[in-house]
């Protein structure tokens, strides 16, 4: 007669076989696409910026084809990153403007709700920065998320008359019936730069920072690639889509903006 296990035992061997299963499961994915004109990429990456603060971004490199501009990012935990291209004198980041399940609305967003948002935040008053200027605006009629620029003329502390603040940021917004109001909480900061500080001013007059909502929000499951991202690299930077190369060295506050875009 054969002798019988202890069910404690038997528990505890099927615990073991369990575990060992689970570290066979893949638990990361990937990104992978193509850049259309590889000759002016310099790097491809995907960004982690679930912790909401620049300083903490987790970066993780792709592999890229330079001939043929084919990318691949490996070895991402599951959830949704930005994708970064960097150029010439800066970089082009994905920003994520995507709505959660829940803000679902059949109520389109108009002309008319994207005036209303544009007005708000250009008249938002702000007691740091002299500028606020939407560069984006993606949702419906009842929800909204806006990509923001912030830009500081005034001396920041001891610094000389010329430094600059700049800022870009994600508002959500929701439609109170009629009237569109920025949300206390949700909002992500993208990038932060004050120069003199990070940089000299000469250098951060040089920058190109742009922004791609079309490059945010890709999703990562474990196990899985998330294919299909194609991307072309502007001819020319456009001032409507961030910092360009001597858009800020004017001052509003004392001479009129220069030109909407640079070369």
């Amino acid at each position: 007669m054969r002798a019988r296990l202890p069910a404690s035992v038997l528990l505890a061997a099927t615990a073991v076989f369990a575990l060992a299963a689970a570290d066979d499961l893949p638990r990361t994915g990937a990104i992978s696409g193509k850049i259309e004109n590889p000759a002016r990429c310099k790097g491809v990456a995907a960004l982690d910026r679930s912790l909401k603060d620049p300083r903490k971004l987790k970066v993780y490199p792709a592999q890229i084809d330079k001939k043929t501009g084919a990318f691949t990012v490996s070895g991402l935990p599951p959830g949704r990153y930005d994708l970064r291209v960097r150029v010439e004198g800066g970089r082009i980041d994905g920003a994520d403007l995507a709505l959660e399940k829940s803000q679902h609305s059949d109520d389109p967003l108009t002309e008319k709700d994207r005036r209303k948002i544009r007005d708000f935040i250009e008249n938002y008053p702000d007691r740091f920065c002299d500028v606020l200027r939407p560069l984006a605006i993606s949702g419906n009629g009842k929800f909204a998320k806006v990509l923001v620029e912030k830009v500081r003329y005034r001396p920041f502390h001891s610094a000389s008359k010329d430094s600059r603040v700049w800022r870009v940021e994600i508002w959500p917004f929701r439609n109170a019936y009629g009237k569109w109001i920025k949300e206390r909480h949700g909002w992500t900061v993208l990038a932060r730069v004050r120069a003199p500080g990070d940089m000299p001013i000469k250098e951060f007059h040089k920058l190109v920072r742009l922004f791609e909502p079309e490059l945010g929000g890709i999703v990562v499951d474990a196990g899985k690639v998330t294919d299909g991202v194609e991307y072309k690299i502007p001819k020319k930077w456009a001032r409507g889509k961030g910092l360009t190369p001597g858009a800020l060295v004017k001052n509003p506050l004392t001479e009129d903006e220069g030109s909407e875009e640079s070369q």
